[in-house]
């Protein structure tokens, strides 16, 4: 009765020395070679500096997602859309600072 009554308590309740499982997904990329991405730069020149985005849109095949996301003790979420026209980027749309 009381072995049942510890593991039922135990259940419910936070476990004394449990840490929050760190899980990172997605593109890993340097602030700086954020910043040396342009408009007018080719695909071939993105993914040589970027590497390959981590979402390519079945329905729109001019825009490429980079994204990051941790999941843990600290959190954090980042996002870098690229839009291409005519094989070059023509529009970028970052959110993705050092701090989130």
């Amino acid at each position: 009765m009381l072995a049942a009554a510890l593991l039922a308590g135990g259940c419910g309740g936070k476990f004394p020395f449990a840490r929050p499982l760190e899980v990172e997904q997605g593109n890993r990329i340097k602030a700086e070679d954020i910043e040396r991405l342009q408009l007018g730069m080719s695909k071939a020149e993105v993914r040589r500096l970027l590497g390959d985005p981590v979402l390519k849109h079945p329905f729109e095949a001019q825009r490429w997602d980079y994204i990051y996301d941790r999941r843990g003790s600290e959190r954090a979420h980042k996002r870098l859309t690229l839009r291409f026209e005519d094989g070059q980027v023509a529009e970028m749309e970052n959110d993705w600072s050092e701090g989130s």
